[in-house]
C-alpha cells in the first residue's frame, strides 16, 4: 500500500486544515491604523501594539499552516510535523500575550511588568533588526519556552522535539510515512503511524482553533478601548 492509499482516511480533515480562514484580518480594520495620526497615551500604545502584535502572529500562523498542506500533499510528513512544532511555538506566543501581558495591564492599568513584556516581544532579538522609525531591536527576547509553558501542549511539544531535533527512529516513522518505500504494508508500522498521524492532525486542528480565538479576545478588546476614547 502507497502512502496516498494509507492516508486517505485523512483526506477530509486535511481538506478542511486547508480550507481554514484565520479572522484577525477582518477584526484589525476597526483599529487605527498605522502611520498614527496622533500619539497615543501608554494605554493606547500598549492596546494598539498588542493587537498589531496578534495579527501579525497569527499571519505567521497562516504562513506556516499554508506551508503544511504543501509537506502534506508531497509526503513530506517530517515537515509536516516541524511545521506543528513551529505552530505551537507561535501560538504559545499569543498565550504569552494575552496572560501575562494584556490580563495582567487590564488587572493593574500601567503595569511596568508587563509593558515590558509587551516590548521585549515586539522588540526582543537575538539579531539586530531595524525598526520602520528608525534604529535596531535591543531588547532581550522572551525564550520560546515561555511561550510553550503559556499553552497547554507541552507535552505535544515535548513529543514534536523527537522530530525536530536528531532522535533517529522518531524521525524514521515520519519520514517513512510518506515517500515511495511500501512501509504501510508492515502492520506494526502502519498501526504506530497511524496513532502518530492522528495525533498530529488533532493538535494542529486544536492549534488553529485556538490561536484565532485568542487573536480575536486580543483585537476585540483593544478595539473597545479605542471605541471609549
Amino acid at each position: 500500500m502507497n502512502w496516498k492509499s494509507a492516508l486517505k482516511s485523512f483526506d477530509q480533515r486535511v481538506a478542511a486544515i486547508e480550507d481554514y480562514r484565520l479572522l484577525s484580518s477582518e477584526l484589525i480594520r476597526d483599529l487605527p491604523s498605522a502611520p498614527l495620526s496622533e500619539p497615543l497615551d501608554r494605554e493606547g500604545y500598549f492596546r494598539w501594539h498588542s493587537s498589531v502584535y496578534a495579527h501579525w502572529t497569527l499571519r505567521a500562523i497562516d504562513s506556516l499552516r499554508i506551508s503544511w498542506i504543501a509537506g502534506w500533499h508531497r509526503g513530506d510528513l517530517l515537515s509536516c510535523a516541524i511545521l506543528t512544532r513551529a505552530i505551537l511555538e507561535t501560538h504559545g506566543a499569543l498565550e504569552f500575550l494575552s496572560k501575562e501581558c494584556v490580563q495582567r495591564f487590564s488587572e493593574k492599568p500601567g503595569d511596568e511588568v508587563a509593558f515590558d513584556r509587551l516590548e521585549r516581544l515586539i522588540k526582543g532579538t537575538n539579531s539586530p533588526v531595524p525598526l520602520p522609525l528608525g534604529g535596531h531591536t535591543s531588547a532581550e527576547p522572551i525564550h520560546v519556552m515561555d511561550f510553550v509553558r503559556s499553552s497547554t501542549f507541552l507535552p505535544d511539544y515535548e513529543w514534536l522535539c523527537d522530530a525536530a531535533h536528531p532522535s533517529f527512529y522518531a524521525r524514521y516513522y515520519w519520514l517513512a510515512s510518506g515517500g515511495s518505500d511500501d512501509n504501510w504494508s508492515n502492520d506494526v508500522f502502519a498501526e504506530f503511524a497511524r496513532k502518530e498521524i492522528e495525533r498530529l492532525l488533532t493538535l494542529i486542528e486544536n492549534l488553529l482553533h485556538k490561536s484565532d480565538a485568542t487573536a480575536k479576545d486580543l483585537i476585540e478588546e483593544a478595539t473597545r478601548y479605542f471605541r471609549q476614547t
